[in-house]
């Protein structure tokens, strides 16, 4: 087994759980850390978990679950189950709680809108709110409205018997799954059971790899616990600080497809982008095909996960044909208006129109007389576009109105003839993954609706490197567009190294994943690419929008606000530089 490092949060969060529960040199499953920053009132939950239930039952009951493509929801409501009943349980033996508890319900209330994406990545929004609920309510602040099923929830979360044994709790975070999210199908497998069953170092050895260099999988569960009400937790094992190891490479590879440029190309881009807050990150190009590799044994399931959404995709679709088919001819009429000042004739020769100087001497040498040009009857676009679509975990909820938006808008450009590439990212081993669905000269759009979300997404990145490529496969476009579908929230589990005076790695994500990002579309900016989103995200993320794209956004809240949104931004941003220009769709 490979002995798992620890960054100095990390430790300083052990040594919280290891206080609390008494029970030292154990090494927990979770991990209540932000930005390296340990929580001391969470990890003195954790360590109570240790003191008051039976670790191999409630780690039992953990792994049950953990293939739920709503895993870390579920993940998220137990742990609030879990630290009332804790709470109530230890509260006569250590009245302090009392105050550390009221401590932090009232710093989660004034930061909550401040959360990076992998802290709350939670996209039940009834999670959510329940959460906002049960620490609004200890803070002794307003509460916010909940619907009656959310009481419900709020109300089996609660959770307070104090003469309950370990049967007793993990019976009842099954009935507040069952009951609050409808989910039953606990499973047990082979291997489950060991691990279950066995130390709690075995247990880390199975579900968190025990290595420090994390090992993300395009599965829908990404950790084990990816957020906890304020966003405290993060699991421990998606913390990258090595490099990619040929196992990482492989898993890619196999997950994929090939790399469709040259090593050539991949290293000249490795060199120029993979520097600074990207030094211990890699990049991989990939078309659409993705091949089930039996050397990665996880291969095949991402594959049959990667169908299975491709199906939703299009039975959305089907159900929503009048609706998406409709916005697909708004949009196409408000773009053919919109960018009709950039939709040239080709020019023919003729013998007469504008002299093409340098044929001149063809007419007394040759007695050619068509020396001269007009415009043609075919006409040729001077833009073309690329569409980026963020394709991490936390777009799992809207994977199938992604889908559909990117089909419209791709569907809508070929209408009016402009060439459109539409590709998704992912972030996921220390590489940024960029994935070509559909390429400029295509009109087949089956592609897009491969669409599936998983993984991390570090946008600073990503936005270069399909920047480049936008540079080196555009041709002689005068306009070149390029939009992003993206949460604005960037994220990913691989670390930044240290950086100036800092001698410790940190996250890639809050101030970090905010900065690089603006950093990149500066970077477009300066290069002559406008830069501008179009946001559809909830509110929490708007001052993230603002932050990084300016006043250069707009925000669509319904699909058929779509068509209006994209052509008034278009317009708005090609009049700013004379055309050229960036568009930046943000979900």
């Amino acid at each position: 087994m490979v002995g798992r490092h620890y960054s100095q949060g990390e430790k300083r969060a052990l040594n919280i759980v290891w206080d609390a529960s008494g029970q030292y040199g154990t090494y927990p499953p979770f991990l209540a850390v932000r930005h390296d920053e340990p929580s001391f009132y969470m990890n003195l939950i954790i360590g109570l978990s240790q003191k008051w239930l039976d670790i191999d039952s409630l780690n039992s009951f953990f792994l049950s679950y953990s293939g739920a493509s709503k895993a870390s929801d579920y993940d998220a409501i137990v742990w609030l189950c879990l630290e009332n009943w804790l709470f109530h349980r230890e509260l006569p033996e250590r009245p302090v709680l009392k105050s550390l508890r009221h401590e932090y319900a009232a710093s989660f209330c004034a930061n909550e809108g401040t959360l990076s994406r992998q802290q709350m990545m939670v996209n039940d929004t009834s999670v959510i709110a329940v959460s906002r609920a049960h620490w609004a309510s200890v803070a002794g602040e307003k509460t916010p409205h909940l619907s009656s099923h959310e009481k419900k929830i709020l109300s089996l979360a609660e959770y307070e018997d104090s003469n309950a044994t370990t049967d007793d709790v993990v019976e009842h975070l099954k009935i507040l799954l069952m009951e609050g999210f409808h989910f039953s199908d606990f499973r047990m497998d082979a291997d489950h059971v060991k691990a279950a069953a066995g130390p709690m170092r075995d247990f880390l050895s199975m579900l968190m790899r025990h290595e420090y260099r994390h090992v993300d999988s395009l599965l829908n569960r990404q950790d084990i616990i990816s957020g906890y009400g304020s966003g405290a937790y993060g699991s421990v094992r998606d913390k990258h600080v090595s490099g990619r190891s040929d196992a990482d490479t492989d898993y890619v590879r196999a997950c994929f497809g090939p790399c469709i440029l040259s090593d050539k190309e991949m290293h000249i881009l490795h060199n120029e982008l993979c520097t600074g807050t990207h030094e211990l990150c890699d990049l991989w190009v990939a078309g659409t095909h993705k091949p089930s590799d039996g050397r990665v044994s996880e291969a095949a399931l991402v594959d049959e996960q990667t169908k299975a959404q491709m199906d939703k995709n299009r039975s959305f679709y089907q159900k929503n044909f009048t609706l998406i088919e409709g916005s697909v001819k708004k949009l196409s009429s408000e773009l053919e208006s919109v960018l009709s000042a950039f939709m040239e004739p080709l020019p023919v020769e003729a013998k007469a129109g504008k002299l093409i100087s340098e044929k001149a001497w063809r007419m007394p040498v040759l007695d050619d007389t068509e020396i001269f040009e007009k415009p043609g009857d075919e006409v040729e676009s001077a833009v073309t576009v690329d569409l980026l679509l963020d394709a991490s975990a936390s777009r799992s909820a809207s994977q199938e109105q992604i889908a559909s938006q990117a089909y419209i808008i791709a569907k809508a450009l070929e209408h009016v003839h402009i060439r459109c590439r539409i590709m998704d990212f992912h972030s996921l081993r220390g590489y940024t993954v960029l994935q070509i669905l559909k390429g400029y000269n295509s009109n087949d759009d089956r592609g897009i609706f491969q669409y599936s979300a998983a993984g991390w997404n570090r946008d600073g990145l990503a936005l270069s490197l399909a920047g480049r490529l936008m540079e080196a496969d555009a041709g002689e476009a005068a306009k070149r567009i390029f939009f992003i579908m993206t949460d604005a929230n960037p994220s990913d589990s691989t670390k930044v190294p240290p950086e100036g005076k800092d001698v410790f790695m940190h996250e890639y994500g809050g101030e970090t994943g905010l900065d690089d990002t603006q950093k990149a579309v500066t970077t477009l900016q300066n290069a002559g690419i406008t830069t501008g989103a179009i946001f559809t995200g909830p509110d929490l993320y708007v001052k993230n929008v603002k932050r990084i794209y300016g006043e250069h956004f707009v925000r669509i809240r319904h699909v058929e606000d779509l068509a209006g949104g994209v052509s008034e931004l278009l317009q708005k941003l090609l009049a700013r530089q004379g055309g050229q220009g960036t568009v930046l769709l943000s979900d």
